[in-house]
């Protein structure tokens, strides 16, 4: 290999890397503990998760059950989106700098690493370097990406996807032994169970599916190289579900796991239509893509019309080949799944579609349809490697549509939630709580749940207190259980003294709280009645409103 090839690669991870940094890095890099890549409580969230793994693992306790965020009540965490493997892969940056950082640090790399293996992928398919660069951008700046940049790293470390069918076709080419490959596949898939349980099921049913497809439209030779390859896959599975069982058997016991109500789906105007993350177009189609089902985050199926245009002449150019119709057939099957067990247009429901009829099958309900247009991002990416790489007159045009899928997708920079600026109030920052509480003991801090940044600060503080509640799993009818759930995490609660008064007074109780910490002025103007009424006037410390009665 000259050095050329050598240096290739690594040149390419380096301009993605750098890509993501102008994108997201450049945002935070000034205050990286002080403010963070997305938006809303979802990213706070992952940040105890990134603290959580290697706390449990250092003080020898059962990671996966966790009494610090419901006191008295051991909660699951199999089920929970818990980054396992991330957590453990930045120990080191969260124990040296805190968890913040360590957040930052991944969602910083994670679109650089998967536009990277999608190059790699494609560059091994192709042989073309320059094509496969921008085949590696699709992917990895894809709206689906940009979507869930704003708070998912489970959703947009993706970069062990490409990776996976990348072995696969080194394997299929006899350039792998089998030992080396079962060792290797085994690998990616215990890493890709710890990133996201949701992900290594959905490229589990979507690799069946492309296999079953490459055996229908590919030719005789690539069919018996499939079948071939058929008893090392599964060897590769059951060697990452042995080293996976601690997990699964947790994974096993659903009592505390929550079904989604409503599969999110793509509309199928999304396609063309992008959201308000995307530059060109995103804020000029702001009320039409208002009426998508779901959100901001799970909005990812564009690919605008230039993309799309590629992806047509692609399959038109070269159908007579058969890794052409695998690749057209396999992006129709993801695209009919991602739109859900009803077609959508704009919002509005318009036929059945075949998702219908697997929405009630166990486990499958758990996934969301509209995550799936990040395989479509992958297959299209080949095909546009492809169709840059293939001879013939037109280069011109072939550039021209790319370099306008390029700028179709690009991030819009004056998009207001791509960062979040943290307050952490004295009390917390400096350690002040130390001398407010007990090691372990139980606070409610309001804001509460998801509402405030409590299990951030709890991370903060190397897990000093426990807390009586936060949405990372929801328990059996929690909020029927308790009156005051609903009250505690409203944005607005206006409580009054005579209907809260008692509810407050039974959940404390249970939990034996001692103390209450208000870390708003708003919320403080909203429950000094209730809790003065039971404590008297708060101390005001660091920044906060500390309410205590006697042990």
């Amino acid at each position: 290999m000259t050095q050329r090839n050598r240096s290739g690669p690594l040149l390419a991870l380096a301009l993605y890397l750098l890509t993501s940094f102008l994108y997201f890095g450049r945002r935070v890099a000034a205050n990286p503990s002080g403010s963070y890549i997305g938006f809303s409580g979802d990213p706070i969230s992952f940040m105890w998760m990134l603290k959580w793994w290697p706390f449990a693992i250092a003080h020898h306790l059962d990671p996966f059950v966790n009494e610090r965020i419901w006191s008295s009540l051991p909660v699951s965490l199999a089920w929970a989106s818990s980054i396992l493997g991330p957590a453990l892969l930045a120990a080191g940056i969260t124990t040296a700098f805190g968890p913040v950082v360590s957040f930052n640090v991944v969602m910083w790399a994670a679109p650089a690493l998967s536009a990277w293996t999608a190059y790699l992928l494609c560059v091994h398919v192709t042989k073309a370097r320059v094509p496969s660069l921008v085949a590696g951008y699709l992917y990895g700046f894809s709206s689906y990406e940009l979507g869930h940049m704003l708070g998912h790293p489970n959703l947009v470390l993706i970069f062990l996807v490409p990776l996976a069918v990348y072995v696969l076709l080194l394997y299929g080419e006899g350039r792998l032994s089998t030992t080396t490959f079962v060792a290797l596949f085994a690998l990616i898939l215990v890493a890709q169970f710890t990133f996201f349980v949701e992900i290594f099921a959905m490229d589990t049913a979507f690799g069946v599916a492309a296999a079953v497809l490459g055996c229908a439209f590919a030719d005789r030779t690539t069919r018996r190289a499939i079948l071939a390859a058929a008893p090392a896959v599964v060897s590769a599975y059951a060697v990452a579900l042995l080293l996976l069982s601690p997990y699964l058997y947790r994974f096993a016991d659903r009592s505390l796991s929550v079904a989604i109500d409503f599969p999110h789906s793509a509309d199928l105007l999304n396609l063309v239509v992008p959201m308000p993350p995307t530059w060109v177009g995103g804020r000029a189609f702001a009320s039409l893509s208002g009426r998508f089902t779901g959100n901001v985050f799970e909005n990812g199926a564009y690919l605008g019309v230039p993309l799309l245009l590629a992806c047509v002449l692609f399959i038109a150019g070269g159908w007579r080949r058969p890794v052409t119709r695998v690749l057209a057939a396999c992006a129709a099957l993801v695209l009919v799944a991602s739109l859900g067990p009803t077609l959508r247009v704009a919002g509005r429901p318009v036929a059945p579609l075949p998702w219908a009829l697997i929405l009630h099958v166990p486990l499958v309900n758990q996934a969301l349809p509209a995550r799936f247009p990040m395989f479509l991002s992958l297959i299209t990416a080949l095909m546009v490697a492809a169709w840059l790489s293939r001879p013939g007159p037109a280069a011109w045009l072939r550039w021209t549509v790319a370099g306008a899928a390029v700028l179709s997708v690009l991030p819009n920079p004056a998009f207001p939630l791509w960062t979040t600026d943290l307050h952490t109030p004295e009390f917390f920052s400096a350690g002040l709580y130390r001398r407010a509480f007990a090691p372990s003991e139980t606070v409610l801090i309001i804001p509460y749940g998801l509402t405030g940044q409590s299990l951030l600060w709890q991370a903060q503080s190397d897990m000093y207190f426990r807390m009586p509640g936060y949405i990372v799993r929801i328990p059996p009818k929690f909020v029927e259980q308790w009156p005051i759930a609903e009250p505690l995490l409203s944005t607005d609660p206006r409580p009054s003294v005579a209907r809260h008064l008692a509810p407050l007074r039974d959940f404390r109780r249970y939990y034996q709280i001692r103390s209450v910490v208000v870390t708003s002025d708003e919320f403080e103007r909203a429950w000094a009645p209730v809790l003065s009424a039971a404590e008297g006037p708060p101390k005001k410390i660091g920044g906060v409103f500390l309410y205590q009665h006697a042990p």
